[in-house]
């Protein structure tokens, strides 16, 4: 059975200059996956996800972000489009 991230073309890259925190939540929400279930899938913790995605985490390490971007199936070239953490 098809899960929620099965097809990367579900979901959009982001818009120029939006944040890793905004696509990140926008994403999550967009294919309404819960974050516990976004939890389970990366083995991320659950606070480490909200303060990625309310922006409270800037610049967080390369694996968590693959991590995410791995469960949810987001683009790769989503990355060029992102605005850079101050």
């Amino acid at each position: 059975m098809p899960t929620w991230a099965d097809d990367p073309s579900t979901w959009r890259r982001p818009q120029r200059g939006q944040s890793l925190a905004e696509y990140v939540g926008d994403a999550r929400r967009g294919r309404r996956v819960p974050l516990d279930a976004l939890v389970r899938q990366t083995g991320l913790s659950t606070s480490t996800l909200r303060k990625i995605e309310d922006g409270r985490t800037k610049n967080p390490g390369v694996f968590t972000v693959l991590s995410i971007w791995r469960a949810l199936r987001l683009p790769v070239d989503a990355f060029e489009h992102l605005q850079p953490p101050d």
